[in-house]
């Protein structure tokens, strides 16, 4: 269902849209040309997950509400977005933990050259 990389980060980024959207801001949102966009919700309007409408003569997108496989992606890209957001507290608490010496040491090396200022 997820397809390729660019059709992944389409439907990811559809998933989360309230309104249709056009096709470049998709492509912006998914972090995909435009091309590979336009591929991409070609096939998810083909299979049914998506919607095409017209507003003028620019084409807008969103997921389609009545396909049961849409409301199941949703709550797949949230749990990996929350599980991202863990994976990304804990690399930076790993990192804090790893600076925190070098941290302490250069507040020392500050402290010893305002006491050793003082002393001249």
């Amino acid at each position: 269902m997820l397809g390729s990389g660019a059709r992944s980060e389409i439907l990811r980024a559809l998933v989360n849209q309230p309104e249709p959207v056009g096709l470049r801001y998709l492509a912006r949102l998914g972090g995909v040309h435009p091309h590979s966009a336009e591929r991409a919700l070609a096939g998810l309007v083909k299979e049914g997950l998506a919607t095409r409408t017209k507003r003028g003569d620019r084409p807008l997108y969103a997921i389609n509400p009545d396909n049961a496989e849409a409301g199941i992606l949703k709550v797949v890209f949230d749990a990996a977005a929350r599980a991202e957001s863990r994976v990304r507290a804990a690399n930076l608490a790993e990192r804090a933990r790893t600076l925190l010496p070098f941290i302490e040491e250069t507040l020392r090396l500050i402290a010893r050259a305002r006491r050793s200022r003082r002393e001249s």
